[in-house]
């Protein structure tokens, strides 16, 4: 099934965990929403903007979210069992022409947004790292918050706003 132009359903729900554990990436209707949203107002523009993006996660079951250590108010696993409204995509740049710092600046600049983390980019490598974005389908509530994650002493840390290049 096709949530936009060049996204699937199945891309957003594909887990190599939950399939190494047994677990279905089971969705509802809201979820089909809110993956739907964030394909046509995020994904499909970045699409247009840089050729194919790589999709490494999308939606989570809470079961396969736990199990990778992710927080119960994530919102890989939002509309699943609260009715939320937002959906979270972890990518990455496919081509190697594109750095995921551009994703991230393109993010920030161009669309709207509920949050944008810069995940563990290391200045000097252009491809290290990856892009999580959030989007609510409720647009009102895309505040564009934009973060950087690193780790320091072995724990993730945020700090507000993203790496200039």
């Amino acid at each position: 099934m096709k949530l936009s132009k060049h996204f699937s359903l199945r891309e957003m729900l594909k887990s190599d965990t939950g399939q190494r554990h047994g677990i279905e990436n089971e969705y509802n209707d809201r979820v089909l929403c809110n993956l739907t949203a964030i394909c046509q107002r995020v994904l499909e523009p970045l699409r247009e903007e840089f050729g194919p993006i790589q999709i490494t996660s999308g939606y989570r079951h809470p079961d396969i979210n736990r199990l990778i250590g992710s927080s119960d108010s994530s919102s890989h696993i939002a509309g699943f069992l609260d009715g939320g409204t937002k959906a979270a995509v972890d990518c990455e740049a496919f081509s190697s022409e594109i750095s995921n710092l551009q994703l991230v600046h393109f993010i920030r600049d161009e669309l709207s947004f509920s949050q944008c983390i810069s995940e563990y980019w290391v200045p000097g490598d252009p491809h290290s790292g990856w892009v999580h974005v959030s989007y609510d389908s409720i647009d009102a509530l895309n505040n564009c918050d934009c973060l950087t994650a690193s780790r320091v002493d072995g724990k993730t840390q945020y700090s507000e706003g993203l790496p200039e290049a």
